[in-house]
């Protein structure tokens, strides 16, 4: 994810005034000539839901502003508006789009997720210790290996030699998790991706404390038919 605002800047322009409107409605009808918030396409395809987008902006930033976090949200709701599985999630309509970002913000407080206060420059958006504990598990339940580039065509394995009896809780929970972050299953304990998964893995493999039984390995020639069931998953996932 990347910012593309100074915070500073953002604090200093929200505490001289630039924000001045009561009410979220008319926060968020603001015309302000630009979005400062970009994120990355691979994360904007992971948000499910308007609440997630909000909480992913309150995360980066800390505090913002309604009539700021406003157009990102419906920028990016636009989006995905547009995009295949995505569509049923989010309308075109502008005036829907609102009238659910006003629902997720509401639902958010009640949640205690979000805080909101009411200062002389505006109304302005907090993200909770509650709130930082459910992105956090957004975030993990989001965890996907990063994508560089085109695909070379190598394939990279995962291997998990896991003494089941010491640690089956630990095995069943990392398998649990390489498929929740689209790995393909080639054999019990063997995985499969075409990206290089080893940064993820090692994160994953230490954070169920099983690091020392995984390995990861790349190859280049593969069993054809054990080629075409892999290449076919990641295909119909749009991963290559």
């Amino acid at each position: 994810m990347t910012l593309n605002y100074k915070l500073s800047e953002f604090r200093h322009n929200v505490i001289r005034g630039k924000c001045r409107n009561k009410t979220i409605f008319k926060e968020m009808n603001k015309e302000l000539s630009k979005t400062f918030f970009e994120l990355s396409e691979g994360n904007k395809q992971k948000l499910k839901s308007t609440a997630e987008v909000i909480l992913t902006i309150l995360g980066i930033a800390g505090l913002v502003a309604v009539s700021v976090i406003a157009p990102n949200v419906l920028q990016i709701m636009k989006g995905l508006s547009n995009s295949g599985e995505y569509r049923q999630r989010f309308s075109k309509s502008q005036i829907e789009n609102k009238k659910q970002l006003i629902s997720s913000i509401s639902s958010l407080k009640h949640r205690g997720y979000i805080r909101i206060e009411q200062k002389k420059s505006g109304l302005l958006l907090y993200l909770t210790e509650k709130g930082k504990k459910r992105l956090n598990k957004i975030n993990w339940n989001n965890y996907r290996v990063g994508q560089k580039g085109k695909w070379n065509g190598h394939w990279w394995l995962v291997l998990a030699d896991v003494p089941s009896a010491e640690f089956r809780y630990n095995e069943d929970a990392f398998r649990k998790k390489l498929k929740q972050m689209g790995f393909y299953r080639l054999q019990k304990s063997v995985w499969m991706y075409p990206f290089d998964p080893r940064a993820e893995i090692d994160y994953v493999s230490q954070y169920f404390d099983i690091g020392k039984y995984v390995t990861v390995m790349e190859v280049i020639n593969l069993d054809p038919s054990d080629k075409k069931f892999a290449y076919d998953y990641f295909k119909e996932k749009g991963v290559i």
